[in-house]
């Protein structure tokens, strides 16, 4: 189960990262 955790969180690492990145070139 704990594998399965750690695999969510990197998944909502990489979107979150994603939109960082797009937010950021929105204002650039």
């Amino acid at each position: 189960m704990n594998h399965s955790k750690q695999l969510v969180m990197n998944n909502v690492k990489k979107v979150a990262g994603l939109f960082y990145l797009l937010y950021g070139v929105k204002t650039a």
